[in-house]
């Protein structure tokens, strides 16, 4: 059985609301699949709910105040899109970053695809580029002064 648009946008709501923002590491079995693809994973993540949590406990580490806030949702068929904002001070080292305690803010839109009842793919697209940015190691070019 399939979910509905609105049931499927819920569940990926769960992500940010339930899972990263509100530290229910757990509740990753309840939504991602066993062999849960993530196409932009953090480093050293596997596949499934536990390289879900992994990647969610390397970025609580590193930004331990990080709130994300969902700005925009839509659900097309077995897609659901979401904008969001990540926020959070700097306090861990990340991908070989010394903290700096600067306060961060970066995202963009993610796509999640879903079997069945649960989220078996996640692309984050330009994620990567306003991360890297705001730490100091991505690409200058293209940014507003």
């Amino acid at each position: 059985m399939t979910l509905s648009t609105e049931e499927k946008k819920a569940h990926v709501l769960r992500i940010f609301e339930e899972i990263a923002n509100g530290n229910n590491l757990d509740a990753a079995h309840e939504v991602y699949a066993d062999d849960f693809l993530d196409h932009l994973p953090f480093p050293g993540a596997g596949r499934g709910p536990e390289g879900a949590k992994y990647s969610i406990t390397q970025m609580k580490t590193a930004f331990p105040d990080m709130h994300i806030t969902v700005e925009d949702i839509s659900a097309h068929e077995d897609y659901v899109v979401v904008h969001n904002t990540w926020r959070g001070t700097h306090r861990g080292k990340v991908l070989g970053v010394q903290p700096t305690g600067r306060k961060m803010t970066f995202g963009g839109p993610i796509i999640f695809r879903f079997e069945g009842r649960k989220i078996a793919e996640r692309w984050a697209i330009g994620f990567d580029v306003s991360f890297l940015r705001e730490l100091g190691l991505g690409l200058q070019w293209g940014r507003a002064n």
